[in-house]
């Protein structure tokens, strides 16, 4: 799941869509583990108008747990948070863990979901 904010940080959903497969190729290339949370630092792929050219993937945060799960027939999918994150954000999740992120963000006047933070 990428969540963000209606406008879509000044980007079209065509170049949103092709950056998250971008991400996902990646990630099926080079990525051995899928233990979360896990950071990719700023990559030139991010769209232009955004600041948070890093990412996070994540289990759900601050969602209702129904949601980590959704059933498709007989499977279950596990649904993962992605959050575009700053290089300074990914360097506080890096160096002081998850925990200090989120008190991070707390204290922001700014949306985790906007991708154009500052």
């Amino acid at each position: 799941m990428l969540a963000l904010e209606p406008d879509l940080g000044q980007e079209s959903m065509d170049r949103i869509i092709s950056y998250f497969c971008d991400l996902i190729a990646h990630n099926i290339e080079n990525i051995k583990s899928s233990e979360t949370p896990r950071v990719m630092t700023e990559s030139a792929l991010a769209p232009e108008n955004w600041t948070t050219k890093a990412l996070l993937i994540d289990e759900l945060r601050g969602e209702s747990e129904d949601l980590e799960e959704i059933k498709i027939g007989e499977e279950t999918i596990n649904v993962l948070w992605v959050v575009s994150i700053t290089l300074k954000e990914a360097h506080i999740i890096l160096q002081e863990g998850i925990v200090a992120f989120d008190m991070y963000i707390e204290k922001s006047p700014y949306s985790i979901i906007d991708p154009t933070r500052p």
